[in-house]
């Protein structure tokens, strides 16, 4: 059996505009939810239609199970894509919707009719089996939409920003729904975001991709505690940064605190923001613009213009 289910080498796809991707190379294990994570044209879609057929490419290797599929269409290809439309057929009911792909590869009506049953109580949609898409929330037709691609029983699904149409709450559900729906089947997800908070909590590892190169691979705590880059310090999540001569000093804003003693600088404040359980503040200090993030509780009283101490508890040379 192959180490990886999925494997890119040396993936390269350049477009006329000089954008693209050069040399990519990463593996997906049996099972493994990976993320491809990056801002705006780093390169994350044209790898992911690249995987699923959508795109050709110049050169390099597409490999599944140990079977080299580049010269496959996407119809030959083991893979499954989940968009960001949904792509139901307006026409068709939750139900026709999800039988017809089940059709075309010929399986007979009561399969069809066992398989699409089973799929829908698994993403608990069976209540809605005879409804159409424009009966539906967006997140239901967006779960119908991965049904879909699940009842194709892809080696690997690929996901391509599919919750990024949604409002925030329905976003967290639908990332926890997903998570729980690979773990009881075991799927092998290759999932494309720019949004951090989402690679963060639904990876098993996240490539940070920037300028069709990648920049890191690890799982989410490595990205998040140990970036290898100035570039993942300061995409992941917030970070402060000191320079002190030829040396960065890197430390996220729950790594300093407020101190009325022992402290290493000083800060005046300039906002105070409050998001529930935590507080930020942001502060002028020597070294420019520090954010601190505390427990709301801590320091209710503290005022605009105020001067206090700061403490750095956890920082990393960049």
């Amino acid at each position: 059996m192959p180490a990886h289910k999925l494997k890119v080498h040396e993936l390269k796809k350049v477009f006329s505009s000089g954008d693209g991707v050069k040399g990519v190379n990463f593996h997906v294990s049996d099972g493994e939810l990976v993320s491809l994570l990056g801002p705006s044209g780093c390169g994350k879609t044209t790898v992911l239609r690249a995987i699923g057929g959508f795109n050709d490419i110049d050169s390099g290797e597409v490999i599944i199970d140990g079977h080299d599929i580049s010269g496959l269409t996407p119809d030959e290809r083991p893979t499954s894509m989940v968009f960001q439309g949904y792509n139901l057929w307006p026409h068709m009911t939750v139900f026709e919707n999800l039988a017809l792909g089940l059709k075309i590869r010929k399986i007979n009506k009561l399969e069809i009719e066992a398989q699409v049953r089973e799929m829908l109580a698994i993403l608990k949609m069976d209540d809605h089996i005879n409804k159409y898409p424009d009966q539906l929330s967006g997140g239901q037709q967006q779960r119908v939409a991965i049904a879909r691609s699940l009842l194709l029983k892809p080696k690997v699904l690929l996901m391509d920003e599919p919750f990024s149409a949604l409002d925030a709450k329905i976003r967290r559900y639908m990332r926890e729904e997903l998570r729980k729906i690979q773990h009881q089947l075991g799927i092998t997800i290759l999932f494309v975001t720019h949004d951090q908070e989402e690679a963060l909590s639904l990876s098993d590892r996240i490539i940070v991709m920037n300028k069709g190169n990648i920049e890191q691979v690890g799982t989410p705590d490595e990205i998040y505690h140990q970036p290898k880059t100035r570039f993942v310090a300061e995409f992941i999540g917030e970070m402060n940064f000191i320079e002190k001569g030829t040396e960065t000093i890197a430390f996220r804003p729950e790594h300093i605190s407020v101190t009325e003693e022992n402290y290493d600088f000083t800060g005046v404040v300039q906002s105070k923001m409050s998001f529930g359980l935590f507080s930020k503040l942001i502060l002028d200090t020597q070294y420019g613009e520090i954010r601190v993030a505390m427990t709301s509780n801590e320091y209710p009283n503290l005022q605009t213009n105020e001067t206090v101490g700061l403490k750095i508890h956890n920082s990393m040379s960049i």
